[in-house]
């Protein structure tokens, strides 16, 4: 396959993790008008673990080294933080739009650099850190603190990007040592005692409904479906050229939230996408 080739195939895997991603989105925004987030974290965590546990059972008869690792403290360390992030990203999903909610995601570049700054010493470069001011003062624009709703969400997602920012860091360093496969698997596992311990009090009253759990094995399969196109993307290209494509999650969100929940973006709403998505796109391609 030539460069050309590989280019459009990678570009076209990240599209669809995009859109799904933007699916997962919308499901969870419908969803948790009748079930609380703290459940779906909770159920997107354990039939994670068994969905990831099957395929790596059916993958390769030698399982054993997919489920083998050294490194279960951070394993499981990446996991509190992957809670944190879920419960704080799904919650922003239910106070403000869904292509608002997806730009505040990509800050998440912004906390990684400062993150690495700090862990692995790494240098600060002027422009660096004016492109980051950028792109948080196109979070200011988003945020209006007149709308509590607003302006909460709002938070909630920065602080949900935040912990997804943490957790890349610490894959980088079990990247080096495990497969993707098994800390995918990990993280649903341990994601499942961690949730259950924190929203046990959620889990006990809650009564099953059978189109709800359908619905919850439907926003699993999305998560891991845009996962798994995420990492084919980046396997057969460079993540400079991945990541431009992975605004188009942003479009895809607008379209579904317009669609599906009539929601509306005011201009100084987009002027805040539009400098979050350029800032974050130049800091990309240098990390």
């Amino acid at each position: 396959m030539n460069y050309l080739s590989k280019k459009i195939k990678s570009s076209n895997l990240q599209i669809i993790s995009c859109l799904f991603f933007s699916l997962l989105g919308l499901q969870i925004k419908i969803l948790s008008d009748d079930i609380n987030i703290e459940i779906i974290v909770f159920f997107r965590s354990l039939l994670g673990s068994i969905i990831l546990g099957l395929i790596i059972l059916k993958k390769n008869s030698k399982t054993k080294n997919f489920f083998k690792t050294e490194n279960f403290n951070f394993l499981f360390l990446r996991s509190v933080f992957g809670v944190l992030a879920m419960y704080f990203s799904f919650s922003a999903l239910t106070l403000i739009p869904l292509a608002q909610a997806s730009t505040i995601a990509f800050t998440k570049v912004f906390f990684v650099g400062i993150l690495a700054i700090i862990f692995f010493k790494e240098k600060i470069k002027i422009e660096t850190f004016l492109v980051s001011v950028i792109g948080f003062y196109g979070v200011y624009i988003l945020t209006d603190p007149t709308q509590f709703e607003n302006f909460q969400g709002t938070f909630f997602a920065l602080i949900g990007s935040f912990f997804v920012a943490l957790g890349i860091i610490i894959t980088k360093s079990l990247s080096k040592k495990n497969s993707s496969l098994t800390i995918l698997f990990y993280h649903s596992l341990f994601a499942t005692i961690i949730s259950f311990l924190f929203f046990f009090s959620y889990l006990k009253i809650y009564n099953f409904f059978f189109i709800e759990f359908l619905q919850l094995i439907l926003i699993t399969l999305t998560a891991i479906t845009g996962q798994f196109f995420n990492v084919e993307s980046y396997k057969k290209n460079h993540s400079n050229i991945i990541v431009v494509f992975g605004y188009t999650r942003v479009v895809f969100s607008f379209i579904l939230g317009y669609i599906f929940l009539n929601e509306q973006l005011s201009v100084q709403t987009i002027l805040g996408i539009i400098l979050i998505i350029l800032s974050t796109l130049f800091l990309s391609k240098r990390i």
